[in-house]
């Protein structure tokens, strides 16, 4: 790349042409805000019956980051739900995409898969006026985020962290130990954002817990925001078939049975740790391009930020479906999400080959190597 400061045309006269890159041509700004619904209304669970919640051990929250590129803005909104339906799916965007000026495309939606969760069913009365409030919400933080954009960098790397969830059916079988993390960092190198993802539910809570509570992803992430500011994102990696710990089926002695609010810490804590390890090693750039690409027939949506690919199925996958995706491409950062609508755990989700080969095939048209 040339960089021309000033070209001289004659002794009296300078003409100086800027084309080195300024710092409005990566922007990142980030945010979050309460999305906790009141005590007494019901806890959704994936694993156990819908009980009364009766109190708060930690609130529930979206975060929000926003990139801009060359004008360009791409969103990440999560949100420490189970999943999230395609009917909020839908309002959410809309009112983001109009008060924002943001293409609907461009907005990534995901939830950390914590099975303390509001109902995602919009039919449950109880739940009406939070299905407004949750959007309200969720734009006020997206607001936040926008109006703090601010000059910035974006670096990745991948490690594995095995031992930490487990295959469900049984032992020692091919589980998913990958971890990826993008990161976002400003002129002081101060921290604006984290998105980091692992294939394990939000599950540890039990049946005996009746406060609300984000689970490991809540408490994971507030440990990386208090030791490097900003907004941290636990983007989860399909795990129909996985669990915490070494919690599969046929384990009669399993760890962490008490499924109590020290095991939720153990778990975060240790993830937090590994997601820290690793960024004093990562490598920023500010001059990308980005790229976004919609297969509504397989319901995928894919991301590229320069040499990160982010991968977004709507529907429930195992883990199978991420380690596929990834198996092509060995020398890409790709991130893989799966949402968790409508699944619960007594249910078995099949390999599904077919979006598989399409986000591959989108992968490679994108420029993943």
């Amino acid at each position: 790349m040339i960089f021309i400061d000033c070209i001289s045309i004659s002794e009296n006269m300078n003409l100086e042409i800027k084309i080195s890159m300024q710092d409005e041509q990566f922007m990142a700004g980030s945010a979050k805000s309460v999305i906790t619904p009141p005590v007494s209304f019901p806890i959704f669970s994936p694993e156990f019956k819908t009980r009364k919640s009766n109190g708060i051990l930690d609130d529930l929250l979206c975060r929000v980051v926003v990139i801009d590129i060359f004008e360009k803005k791409i969103m990440f909104i999560s949100l420490d739900i189970w999943g999230v339906s395609d009917y909020l799916l839908t309002k959410i965007r809309k009112l983001v995409s109009k008060s924002i000026n943001i293409s609907q495309q461009d907005i990534f939606i995901s939830a950390t898969g914590n099975a303390t969760s509001p109902s995602i069913n919009e039919d449950e009365k109880i739940y009406r006026n939070y299905y407004n409030y949750l959007p309200e919400q969720i734009l006020s933080a997206s607001y936040m985020a926008t109006e703090n954009l601010a000059p910035a960098s974006i670096g990745s790397f991948a490690t594995k962290l095995p031992n930490v969830s487990t295959f469900y059916e049984k032992e020692n079988y091919p589980g998913n130990p990958a971890l990826f993390v993008t990161e976002i960092i400003g002129k002081s190198k101060n921290t604006i954002a984290k998105i980091y993802n692992f294939s394990c539910p939000a599950n540890i809570m039990g049946e005996q817990n009746h406060s609300w509570t984000a689970d490991f992803p809540g408490y994971s992430s507030w440990a990386l925001e208090q030791k490097y500011g900003g907004v941290s994102i636990f983007l989860p990696a399909p795990c129909s078939d996985i669990r915490p710990y070494n919690w599969w089926k046929t384990n009669s002695n399993f760890s962490h049975s008490s499924r109590q609010s020290a095991d939720v810490q153990a778990m975060g804590l240790l993830l937090a740790t590994q997601v820290s390890n690793f960024s004093d090693e990562v490598f920023y750039k500010r001059n990308i391009i980005t790229k976004t690409f919609e297969d509504k027939d397989n319901q995928l949506r894919i991301l590229k930020l320069g040499y990160i690919f982010f991968v977004f199925s709507n529907k429930p996958q195992n883990n199978k479906f991420a380690r596929r995706v990834r198996k092509k491409f060995l020398f890409s950062k790709i991130f893989v999400y799966s949402d968790n609508k409508n699944f619960t755990f007594d249910e078995k989700i099949s390999y599904d080959p077919k979006s598989v080969k399409k986000a591959q095939n989108i992968l490679q048209k994108m420029g993943a190597n």
